[in-house]
């Protein structure tokens, strides 16, 4: 039968069609056929179906509003989103591109609405950036039966469906002015339906803006083009590189210092910060780590926090371009003559490392020993043995370990096999499929075991390189949501982010060596008093390595005011 199952010449012979009249058969058919009718069903359907997230929002802030009112803002959401689905789709698929560009999008947005509905994920450039820098494990792990099975039933059967839907022909001409009318016209309807409520909607869309973020496959789409230009833009603008670290010199003695960046860590899950569970128990016994009560991250995915983190630049003038084309913290305590390098088991340094010495456990998994896929964080200590090892006794070292640490959604599969976890616990890769609880048991699980890894640093510091001040910083990229009103995993835009993915833990320990310059109640006082973020591990980290630097600013550093000898600027 020519023209697939919607032919143009004779009616497919369907007992599901039987009960309606010939006329209104020939009528459906036609209409299908029309290329603008077929756009508009496909809007309506992706507005429908695809978008359970941003109706239950709807529906949530709808509460306390009169009937009559909750009825006049749901059309005028479903008006907005099938407008805006005929602003993406209708005007890049002209004549024979409607079909593929229909076709993409019933194929991905089903993706977008599984993770948006099951983690309240959003979207915005800031993720998209962050998945496009996401690892080839963390991409399998985020893979489910229950996302394929979703994606067959709501994206690839109304796509094979689609595909045997035969278009009437029409002259390009012809094509583009009935796309354009039909933009226009339903882009006209919804202006003035807007304005004709506007009292109403105005009041209500300015309590509401975040909705936008839930709009699919609008929203996903336009903040994939965003962030594909930008990445673009950037390399044809490239800004000249900014040397910030040339007067850089360590005023202090030779000393040590091992910089652990943990991942997804959220501070009120560790036990050091007064969390209900032992979490922390092996830091706790040992009475001399230090824990900052308030610290907050620079944002809530690692491919931003880690560059902000080790950038002068801090949050709130954060540009990722400038960031990138400036010297930072690693590279001008290398400058400055320090053994600096970079050793990870989380995906990369997102560039910080780039100048330095860097090493990846996924490259050494073989010679560590490393359980496939991937190595736990335990395997960190055998390179940081081997790099305390072969220290230069003249020259001061930082050594930074990237964790693995608490990333999601698979928690269970961070913790080496036979490691004594919190039961019962979750060992889905989906936390979603699981009770609250037990993801919450497997979370605290990973905390258990960075307390393990911190524990085994301390000790390793403590019985190397005697005599030579050592210390120990962690500190963690971002917090983490753990189903708390629905929301799993992290990366919401900033504003609307729970303290749960922005609140991280920030532990320290000095050797006696290095505790001997230090006034130890003024520096209790600070860790329980002063509110800090990623913004001052540039000052701090400096001022524990004795760096002294036209790029230190030191009103930044929480220790300054502690030091027995302050450090000479100059």
């Amino acid at each position: 039968m020519s023209g697939g199952l919607l032919n143009r010449d004779r009616l497919p012979v369907r007992w599901s069609w039987s009960v309606l009249p010939v006329r209104l058969r020939q009528g459906l058919i036609g209409g299908i056929q029309q290329p603008g009718i077929l756009l508009v069903l496909v809007c309506l359907y992706l507005a429908m179906t695809q978008n359970a997230a941003l109706w239950t929002h709807v529906e949530a802030s709808l509460a306390g509003l009169p009937s009559s009112q909750a009825v006049l803002i749901r059309i005028s959401v479903m008006l907005t989103l099938i407008c805006l689905c005929l602003l993406l789709l209708g005007l890049p698929g002209l004549h024979r591109g409607l079909k593929p560009v229909l076709s993409v999008a019933l194929l991905i947005s089903p993706v977008f609405a599984y993770f948006t509905d099951r983690f309240d994920t959003v979207f915005d450039p800031a993720m998209m950036t962050s998945a496009l820098q996401t690892t080839s494990g963390e991409t399998l792990e985020l893979l489910s039966r229950d996302l394929f099975n979703e994606w067959i039933v709501w994206g690839l059967l109304p796509t094979l469906a689609l595909s045997r839907v035969w278009l009437r022909p029409s002259p390009l001409l012809w094509s583009i002015a009935g796309r354009l009318a039909l933009v226009a016209g339903a882009t006209f309807l919804s202006i003035g339906w807007i304005l004709g409520h506007y009292q109403l909607l105005s009041f209500w869309g300015r309590e509401h803006r975040e909705l936008r973020l839930y709009v699919n496959p609008v929203y996903p789409v336009v903040s994939g083009l965003r962030t594909t230009w930008r990445q673009f833009a950037g390399r044809l603008d490239q800004p000249e590189w900014q040397a910030l670290g040339h007067d850089a010199r360590l005023q202090a003695g030779p000393r040590t210092l091992v910089l652990v960046v943990g991942e997804t860590a959220r501070a009120d899950h560790f036990g050091l910060n007064g969390y209900s569970r032992h979490t922390t128990p092996a830091l706790a016994a040992r009475g001399d780590v230090i824990s900052f009560a308030d610290v907050t991250a620079c944002g809530t995915y690692t491919a931003l926090s880690v560059p902000c983190m080790f950038s002068r630049l801090g949050r709130d003038d954060w540009n990722a371009s400038e960031a990138a084309h400036q010297d930072n913290l690693l590279d001008i305590l290398s400058l400055a003559g320090a053994q600096t390098s970079w050793v990870d088991n989380d995906g990369g340094c997102k560039g910080v490392c780039e100048r330095i010495e860097s090493e990846n456990l996924d490259a050494a998994g073989a010679d560590l020993d490393c359980a496939q896929p991937g190595c736990t964080d335990l395997a960190l200590l055998s390179v940081l043995r081997r790099r305390l090892d072969a220290a230069d006794p003249a020259r001061s070292q930082l050594i930074v370990l990237h964790q693995f640490g608490s990333h999601g959604p698979a928690y269970h599969r961070r913790l080496p096999p036979d490691f004594p976890a919190f039961e019962p616990a979750c060992r889905r890769d989906q936390p979603t499929l699981c009770a609250r609880q037990e993801v919450v048991n497997a979370y605290d699980s990973t905390i258990l075991l960075t307390d393990t890894l911190l524990d085994q640093v301390i000790a390793e510091l403590e019985t190397r390189q005697p005599g030579r001040p050592r210390a120990l910083v962690y500190i963690s990229d971002h917090g983490e949501s753990l189903g708390e009103n629905g929301v799993y995993l992290h990366g919401l835009p900033y504003p609307l982010a729970p303290a749960e993915q922005k609140k991280i833990p920030l532990l320290m320990w000095l050797s006696p060596e290095f505790r001997a310059g230090l006034d130890r109640g003024c520096v209790v006082e600070r860790a329980s008093a002063a509110k800090l973020s990623h913004d001052h591990l540039f000052d701090l980290v400096a001022g524990l390595m004795g760096m002294v630097s036209s790029a230190v600013r030191g009103e930044l550093d929480p220790l300054a005011d502690c030091r027995i000898s302050p450090l000479q600027p100059g």
